[in-house]
């Protein structure tokens, strides 16, 4: 399963590249997207990581609309796929969704999270970074992409450590309700974005190559 996991992951870097350059996002809706998360300070953008990077571009793919629809289903409406993996990395692309998961096991192999707002368990979850470098009791919110065999993050985790899931949630809730836009999921990723800013652990999920 981690080989299969492997192969997924790397395809799901370069696809993500493929969904911004076949859409060639505009300057201007990047600098709105990046308004949004707060990576906006004097009428400039300060993206000074490649985390953040990943950030703004994992919002604009999955959540941000341009005319209506989100980035990703405008990349479906005219794309055809490549190969057998591109048809399951968009498929699973279009299906997936946010939300606040708990660890509650690692193992060499894979991680048992349970979802706290869905309230279900997911059993087949794989992560190299989690693997390595996490523990159990662990908080994270994080984009899930189901395949057949596996389950796995868009890339972009933010974990929370020093709270309780009931404090995350109300939290969470609260801030949502704050948030004067439409869409659900893009006020849950700019509400976790800034709950991660000000309350989040930055440095305890370490990147593993």
């Amino acid at each position: 399963m981690l080989a299969e996991y492997k192969k997924y992951r790397k395809a799901s870097v370069e696809f993500h590249s493929k969904v911004v350059e076949t859409e060639q996002i505009s300057r201007e809706t990047i600098e709105d997207a990046a308004k949004l998360l707060g990576f906006m300070q004097n009428g400039r953008m300060v993206l000074n990581s490649d985390r953040t990077i990943d950030i703004l571009f994992d919002f604009l793919i999955y959540d941000y609309q341009i005319d209506g629809k989100k980035v990703i289903e405008k990349f479906q409406d005219n794309y055809q796929h490549e190969n057998k993996i591109e048809k399951e990395l968009l498929s699973a692309m279009l299906n997936s969704y946010t939300s606040f998961f708990l660890v509650e096991k690692i193992t060499e192999q894979k991680v048992q999270l349970y979802d706290l707002i869905n309230e279900n368990r997911i059993d087949n979850f794989i992560d190299l970074n989690l693997i390595k470098t996490g523990r159990e009791n662990l908080m994270i919110f994080l984009r899930l992409l189901k395949f057949q065999n596996f389950s796995m993050t868009s890339g972009v985790p933010f974990v929370f450590t020093d709270t309780s899931a009931e404090k995350l949630l109300s939290e969470y809730k609260n801030r949502k309700k704050g948030i004067l836009l439409v869409d659900d999921d893009i006020k849950s990723f700019i509400a976790c974005k800034k709950m991660y800013d000000e309350k989040g652990s930055p440095t305890f999920y370490k990147k593993i190559k």
